[in-house]
């Protein structure tokens, strides 16, 4: 009797410590990295040309596919050193994000909070406010503007979704556009190519527009992009 009661104790500890490791598991940063994967391109592979090719690997077998977003900020450590990072992103979770840090030239994940400066998109140097970072990863803007000049998105007489822009950022947008002779739509139009997309985009929108594989950017982007066009 007393070595079946053993039995029981033993087996009783090691479900506890299985549920203890995996509690644990499911909090570690890099596993939630594998959640969320932003930023899916056809072009994405022209962002691996700045990865050493070992951590391209490791790029290229993120879930789905991604091409990460060039941002630069300053960050504090965990000893309150605070420095300028590089950062090309490649997947967030609730309380980190992570990537390539050209910095210390190696895969890092960064905690939301230690973030202590505006971040700036290298490539358009649009500059997201801290509050809205972690919206700027669910939308998964697409800024990689040498692949949409390319492909021709927008191209004359085609047609703008805008949707999600605070009244005078729509003005903009849409006066942009229109003059250089794209419709435009505030909503996610059928024959849209390209969709121009502000904070507060419905979720709804976000899906329809990835689903149709429709390039979603920011109002800065869709200004310099037609300006090259």
């Amino acid at each position: 009797m007393e070595f079946i009661i053993l039995l029981m104790i033993i087996a009783l500890s090691i479900f506890a410590i299985v549920r203890g490791v995996r509690a644990i598991s499911d909090k570690n940063p890099k596993r939630m990295l594998g959640t969320n994967v932003l930023f899916r391109s056809e072009n994405a592979k022209n962002y691996y040309r700045k990865i050493p090719s070992k951590d391209a690997k490791f790029i290229e077998q993120c879930p789905n596919g991604c091409a990460p977003v060039w941002l630069t900020f300053r960050y504090e450590d965990g000893e309150g050193n605070e420095t300028r990072r590089d950062v090309s992103v490649i997947a967030y979770g609730y309380d980190y994000f992570g990537g390539y840090c050209h910095k210390r030239k190696a895969l890092r994940t960064f905690k939301f909070e230690r973030v202590v400066s505006d971040p700036v998109v290298y490539e358009n140097q649009e500059a997201i406010p801290l509050d809205e970072l972690f919206r700027f990863f669910q939308i998964g803007y697409d800024v990689d503007i040498s692949s949409l000049v390319e492909r021709s998105i927008p191209y004359g007489g085609g047609e703008v979704g805008v949707v999600g822009l605070g009244p005078d950022d729509e003005k903009m947008a849409c006066s942009i556009a229109e003059n250089k002779g794209i419709k435009v739509r505030k909503t996610v139009a059928k024959n849209i190519t390209l969709l121009c997309a502000g904070y507060s985009v419905k979720d709804q929108f976000v899906m329809i527009a990835k689903g149709r594989s429709v390039p979603i950017v920011s109002l800065r982007t869709l200004e310099i992009l037609l300006n090259i066009k």
